[in-house]
Protein backbone atom coordinates (compact mmCIF):
# COMPACT_ATOMS: atom_id res chain seq x y z
CA UNK A 1 0.00 0.00 0.00
CA UNK A 2 2.98 2.41 1.27
CA UNK A 3 4.23 1.63 -2.45
CA UNK A 4 1.35 2.74 -3.70
CA UNK A 5 0.55 5.82 -2.06
CA UNK A 6 4.22 7.43 -2.46
CA UNK A 7 4.10 6.31 -6.28
CA UNK A 8 7.11 4.30 -6.09
CA UNK A 9 6.43 1.97 -8.84
CA UNK A 10 9.50 -0.68 -9.45
CA UNK A 11 8.41 -3.44 -12.01
CA UNK A 12 7.73 -6.45 -10.81
CA UNK A 13 9.54 -9.15 -12.57
CA UNK A 14 7.90 -12.28 -13.50
CA UNK A 15 9.80 -15.74 -14.54
CA UNK A 16 9.13 -16.16 -17.99
CA UNK A 17 9.78 -19.52 -19.89
CA UNK A 18 9.21 -21.73 -22.46
CA UNK A 19 6.93 -24.43 -22.55
CA UNK A 20 4.50 -27.04 -23.81
CA UNK A 21 0.94 -26.68 -22.51
CA UNK A 22 -1.79 -29.49 -22.93
CA UNK A 23 -5.64 -28.77 -22.08
CA UNK A 24 -7.63 -31.90 -21.69
CA UNK A 25 -11.33 -32.02 -20.99
CA UNK A 26 -13.98 -34.88 -20.58
CA UNK A 27 -16.82 -34.25 -23.18
CA UNK A 28 -19.04 -36.78 -22.92
CA UNK A 29 -19.29 -40.61 -21.89
CA UNK A 30 -21.42 -43.30 -23.14
CA UNK A 31 -20.37 -45.77 -20.29
CA UNK A 32 -20.63 -45.99 -16.43
CA UNK A 33 -19.34 -42.45 -15.94
CA UNK A 34 -22.91 -41.32 -17.51
CA UNK A 35 -25.00 -42.79 -14.78
CA UNK A 36 -25.41 -42.18 -11.16
CA UNK A 37 -22.76 -44.72 -10.15
CA UNK A 38 -20.28 -43.37 -11.79
CA UNK A 39 -17.32 -42.64 -8.87
CA UNK A 40 -15.79 -46.06 -9.64
CA UNK A 41 -15.09 -45.13 -13.29
CA UNK A 42 -14.30 -41.83 -12.58
CA UNK A 43 -11.38 -42.80 -9.76
CA UNK A 44 -9.92 -44.86 -12.52
CA UNK A 45 -9.52 -42.18 -15.18
CA UNK A 46 -8.26 -40.25 -11.98
CA UNK A 47 -5.71 -42.93 -11.42
CA UNK A 48 -4.70 -42.98 -15.01
CA UNK A 49 -4.34 -39.51 -15.12
CA UNK A 50 -1.84 -39.62 -12.61
CA UNK A 51 -0.44 -42.44 -14.26
CA UNK A 52 0.55 -41.12 -17.72
CA UNK A 53 1.40 -37.49 -16.27
CA UNK A 54 4.02 -39.38 -14.67
CA UNK A 55 5.11 -41.32 -17.38
CA UNK A 56 5.87 -38.02 -19.25
CA UNK A 57 7.09 -36.28 -16.96
CA UNK A 58 4.54 -33.61 -16.36
CA UNK A 59 3.59 -30.89 -14.25
CA UNK A 60 0.00 -30.32 -13.04
CA UNK A 61 -0.81 -27.05 -13.75
CA UNK A 62 -5.21 -27.47 -12.92
CA UNK A 63 -7.12 -30.64 -12.48
CA UNK A 64 -11.12 -29.64 -11.83
CA UNK A 65 -14.24 -30.94 -12.52
CA UNK A 66 -13.78 -32.46 -16.26
CA UNK A 67 -10.70 -30.32 -17.04
CA UNK A 68 -6.79 -30.79 -16.67
CA UNK A 69 -3.99 -28.54 -17.62
CA UNK A 70 -0.13 -29.93 -17.52
CA UNK A 71 2.59 -28.47 -18.78
CA UNK A 72 5.99 -30.22 -19.95
CA UNK A 73 9.41 -29.88 -20.96
CA UNK A 74 8.94 -30.99 -24.52
CA UNK A 75 6.09 -30.91 -27.07
CA UNK A 76 6.75 -34.28 -27.94
CA UNK A 77 6.11 -35.92 -24.38
CA UNK A 78 2.91 -33.53 -24.13
CA UNK A 79 1.66 -35.50 -27.62
CA UNK A 80 1.94 -38.51 -26.32
CA UNK A 81 0.51 -38.10 -23.24
CA UNK A 82 -2.29 -36.74 -24.83
CA UNK A 83 -2.51 -39.60 -26.88
CA UNK A 84 -2.14 -41.76 -24.08
CA UNK A 85 -4.76 -40.17 -21.78
CA UNK A 86 -6.74 -40.40 -24.87
CA UNK A 87 -6.82 -43.68 -25.41
CA UNK A 88 -6.66 -44.81 -21.57
CA UNK A 89 -10.46 -42.51 -21.14
CA UNK A 90 -11.67 -44.50 -24.19
CA UNK A 91 -11.07 -47.65 -22.44
CA UNK A 92 -13.45 -46.39 -19.83
CA UNK A 93 -16.13 -44.97 -22.45
CA UNK A 94 -15.03 -41.48 -21.55
CA UNK A 95 -14.03 -39.35 -24.99
CA UNK A 96 -11.52 -36.32 -24.30
CA UNK A 97 -10.46 -33.81 -26.24
CA UNK A 98 -7.07 -32.52 -26.32
CA UNK A 99 -5.36 -29.10 -27.50
CA UNK A 100 -1.41 -28.38 -27.28
CA UNK A 101 0.61 -25.42 -27.75
CA UNK A 102 3.94 -24.17 -27.05
CA UNK A 103 5.01 -20.79 -25.78
CA UNK A 104 6.34 -18.85 -23.22
CA UNK A 105 4.83 -18.48 -19.98
CA UNK A 106 4.83 -17.19 -17.09
CA UNK A 107 4.33 -18.40 -13.45
CA UNK A 108 1.95 -16.42 -10.99
CA UNK A 109 1.89 -17.92 -7.65
CA UNK A 110 1.20 -21.50 -8.67
CA UNK A 111 -0.88 -20.31 -11.93
CA UNK A 112 0.56 -20.07 -15.29
CA UNK A 113 -0.31 -17.21 -17.43
CA UNK A 114 0.31 -15.60 -20.71
CA UNK A 115 -0.85 -15.88 -24.45
CA UNK A 116 0.61 -18.89 -24.91
CA UNK A 117 -2.03 -20.47 -22.52
CA UNK A 118 -5.02 -18.82 -23.53
CA UNK A 119 -3.84 -20.17 -27.14
CA UNK A 120 -3.62 -23.85 -25.89
CA UNK A 121 -7.01 -23.54 -24.10
CA UNK A 122 -8.36 -22.03 -27.30
CA UNK A 123 -7.13 -25.24 -29.25
CA UNK A 124 -8.53 -27.53 -26.95
CA UNK A 125 -12.09 -25.95 -27.73
CA UNK A 126 -12.03 -26.86 -32.08
CA UNK A 127 -10.45 -30.39 -31.23
CA UNK A 128 -13.73 -33.27 -31.67
CA UNK A 129 -14.35 -35.94 -29.47
CA UNK A 130 -11.45 -38.28 -28.83
CA UNK A 131 -9.07 -36.03 -30.93
CA UNK A 132 -5.81 -34.55 -29.99
CA UNK A 133 -5.12 -31.09 -31.93
CA UNK A 134 -2.41 -29.14 -32.12
CA UNK A 135 -0.79 -25.81 -33.19
CA UNK A 136 1.48 -25.43 -36.18
CA UNK A 137 3.96 -24.28 -33.12
CA UNK A 138 3.97 -27.82 -31.83
CA UNK A 139 3.99 -29.51 -35.11
CA UNK A 140 7.25 -27.76 -36.31
CA UNK A 141 8.98 -28.15 -33.26
CA UNK A 142 8.07 -31.97 -33.61
CA UNK A 143 9.52 -32.34 -37.12
CA UNK A 144 11.01 -35.66 -37.80
CA UNK A 145 9.76 -37.36 -34.50
CA UNK A 146 7.63 -39.50 -36.18
CA UNK A 147 4.43 -38.58 -35.36
CA UNK A 148 1.48 -38.05 -38.03
CA UNK A 149 -0.72 -35.43 -38.38
CA UNK A 150 -4.26 -34.36 -40.09
CA UNK A 151 -4.91 -30.70 -41.54
CA UNK A 152 -7.87 -28.82 -39.57
CA UNK A 153 -7.16 -25.34 -41.19
CA UNK A 154 -6.92 -22.10 -39.76
CA UNK A 155 -8.69 -20.97 -36.93
CA UNK A 156 -9.33 -17.57 -35.49
CA UNK A 157 -9.29 -17.56 -31.72
CA UNK A 158 -11.82 -14.69 -29.96
CA UNK A 159 -9.40 -12.15 -27.72
CA UNK A 160 -6.36 -13.41 -29.75
CA UNK A 161 -6.42 -12.03 -32.17
CA UNK A 162 -4.33 -13.83 -35.36
CA UNK A 163 -5.09 -16.87 -37.31
CA UNK A 164 -3.95 -20.36 -36.03
CA UNK A 165 -3.32 -23.29 -38.04
CA UNK A 166 -4.17 -26.58 -36.28
CA UNK A 167 -3.34 -30.07 -36.62
CA UNK A 168 -5.17 -33.47 -35.72
CA UNK A 169 -2.23 -35.84 -34.16
CA UNK A 170 -3.05 -39.39 -36.15
CA UNK A 171 -0.20 -41.63 -34.00
CA UNK A 172 -2.31 -43.92 -31.82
Amino acid sequence: MERFITANLTPVETDRFLTTILFAETVKSQGPVASEDATPTLSKYQALIDVELQKFKAVEVERAGNRLVARFDGPGRAIRCAVGLRNAAAKLSIDLRSGVHTGECELIGDKLSGIAVSIGAAIMTKARPGEVLISSTVRDLVAGSGFEFCDRGAHEFAGIGSRWHLFGVLTS
